[in-house]
């Protein structure tokens, strides 16, 4: 016999529970994530009522509160958690006199607005091979043209890092005017760009290396991208979308002209 408020497979119809189910709990976004990152999705995704998503209030102090941890792990903990894409911030909270307001989360794993689940984690591991793909191609001239044939090779005219991003050019002086070859790597309807990343890469390592300490959390603020995921970045290890990368190569010219 089952008792009230239980169905055929003994569980509770009244009581509140969250769909961590192995899609989520076995990808490959959610088995990289650290353990404060997986602790903030599970603070969040508790308070989801099945009708709140996308409007689900969880501000720094609470989970500084619920987690014993400092401000700046919680905020590192959410980057990375959105940088997996577990989490969307839909929009950011405030603290002042006049205006006193959490910041609203989206859960990709649920549905929202009437849309099906976006699942965003799940591309973190396509993002992974596409750089592993990108870092194992041989450099040209090493392996025959007729064993590369996913790789095109074009040398673009020559122009500033901006120019690759479709952002406004300036004229370019010393060591930045020459030509670069760029090479493309597709796969499936991706295409991510070497030498671009690369250049970024260097560019960040040369100002972490020459500038004062608290570089990395300038270019954080400013870009939106978490230090750990810079720190990886600058390492070689996670890549970064395209639009990302845009908004970092324009904080390092920024940073540079002034």
């Amino acid at each position: 016999m089952r008792g009230r408020g239980i169905d055929a497979k003994g569980r509770s119809k009244s009581v509140p529970f969250i769909k961590l189910h192995r899609g989520v709990t076995q990808s490959v976004a959610w088995r990289s994530l650290s353990p404060n990152a997986r602790c903030v999705v599970l603070e969040i995704w508790e308070r989801h009522d099945g009708t709140n998503n996308g409007q689900i209030p969880m501000s720094v102090r609470e989970l500084k509160a619920a987690l014993g941890i400092g401000s700046d792990k919680v905020r590192d903990a959410t980057n990375q958690a959105i940088d997996h894409g577990f989490l969307i911030r839909r929009q950011q909270g405030s603290f002042s006199v006049k205006n006193r307001s959490a910041t609203e989360w989206e859960i990709t794993a649920e549905a929202c607005d009437g849309a099906p689940p976006k699942c965003l984690y799940r591309d973190y591991d396509k993002n992974l091979r596409n750089l592993r793909q990108v870092q194992m191609e041989p450099e040209a001239g090493t392996v025959p043209a007729k064993k590369l044939p996913n790789i095109t090779r074009t040398e673009p005219v020559a122009g500033t890092v901006k120019a690759c991003f479709g952002l406004p050019t300036e004229p370019e002086t010393g060591s930045l005017i020459e030509s670069t070859r760029q090479v493309e790597v597709s796969h499936g309807q991706e295409t991510r760009s070497k030498p671009d990343a690369d250049r970024v890469r260097a560019r960040l390592k040369a100002g972490k290396a020459s500038a004062p300490k608290g570089f990395m959390a300038w270019l954080a603020r400013e870009t939106g991208i978490s230090g750990p995921s810079l720190a990886n970045f600058a390492a070689g290890r996670f890549p970064i979308s395209a639009e990302r990368l845009a908004r970092l190569s324009a904080a390092l010219d920024a940073r540079e002209a002034a």
